[in-house]
């Protein structure tokens, strides 16, 4: 009995599992089927272009779609997309007056065409590709030929904002004048923006510019070494002059302060001899002194001999009288 309700679950798991698969596997189907078909009965239209139907060969200029999903009849019928939003590039080789100057230039153009005219535009003149080759290249670089001649090489670098502008203004004047031949209004491919992405000179004239740049700096070396050579000198006489009078200061000083030195010395020896009989009375010991009656001195030592007095001769006479 246990065996006979295992076998039963068993069978019952199976079948369980394969109804999950079978369901799994029905709507993988269903969407691989759907995916196909989608893919099959639409196409997507890219931004920045618009589409336009193509049946059996026949295009259909008539109308144009924006950019999303777009229904479509599968094999028979397709899409045929066309920038609006989009850039063209090309470079540009010229001469220079007679300087032997040959000009390469980059450029870059930053394009906006109407969708409204994309459809005649490609019946016209073609695909994207074809308006490039046929219109814009020529037209880019005949635009730019006759602005550049007209800066020197120094402006090409200073002035390229001005230089683009006016490229700009002469490229969207001649894109203007040329889709005219195939009976489209101004604006139709508007110029958005253009930008010179890099230029260069032949090696020639890049050779010469080296030269002349190394002989304004070596001129410039000289001219700079000569003012070096200038403030030296100068600067060599100002400390000239310094040492000179900071010498004589040093003179007048020494010379002065030792006048003063002799002048301090003579005033000292002059109070010594003043002060010489006030010293000799400060160390007197209390003896009587002698007094010498010569007039040469008014203060004896102490201890020394005394001379006998000298008596005038009228004194001698009135005592004998």
């Amino acid at each position: 009995m246990n065996d006979f309700n295992e076998k039963e679950y068993q069978v019952n798991d199976f079948r369980s599992l394969y109804a999950n698969h079978r369901i799994g596997m029905l709507a993988l189907s269903f969407l691989l089927i759907f995916g196909i078909l989608f893919h099959t009965f639409t196409a997507a239209v890219p931004t920045g272009s618009v589409g336009f139907k193509n049946f059996m060969g026949k295009l259909d200029v008539e109308g144009y779609h924006e950019p999303g999903l777009v229904l479509r009849i599968p094999f028979v019928q397709w899409l045929q997309y066309y920038p609006t939003r989009t850039y063209a590039e090309t470079h540009t080789t010229q001469p220079r007056d007679d300087t032997n100057q040959v000009l390469t230039a980059k450029w870059n153009v930053q394009l906006f065409v109407d969708p409204t005219y994309a459809g005649v535009l490609l019946k016209e003149i073609g695909s994207f590709d074809a308006l490039r080759q046929k219109v814009l290249d020529p037209e880019i670089s005949s635009s730019a030929q006759a602005e550049t001649p007209t800066y020197s090489p120094e402006d090409l670098v200073k002035k390229r904002p001005q230089l683009v502008a006016n490229i700009k203004a002469r490229l969207q004047k001649n894109l203007d004048n040329r889709l005219k031949e195939y009976k489209l209004p101004e604006g139709t491919v508007q110029v958005i923006e253009i930008a010179c992405l890099d230029f260069f000179f032949s090696p020639a004239f890049n050779d010469s510019i080296e030269k002349k740049v190394e002989q304004d700096q070596l001129k410039q070396t000289a001219e700079i070494n000569r003012k070096i050579a200038e403030i030296q000198a100068d600067a060599d006489g100002q400390e000239k002059e310094l040492l000179g009078k900071a010498e004589a200061y040093r003179t007048a000083t020494v010379t002065s302060a030792q006048a003063y030195a002799i002048e301090i010395k003579g005033a000292a020896s002059r109070l010594s001899t003043l002060l010489a009989p006030y010293i000799q009375i400060e160390r007197w010991n209390g003896e009587p002194h002698r007094v010498d009656l010569t007039g040469k001195s008014d203060v004896l030592i102490p201890g020394a001999a005394v001379p006998a007095p000298v008596v005038s001769e009228p004194a001698q006479s009135a005592n004998q009288n």
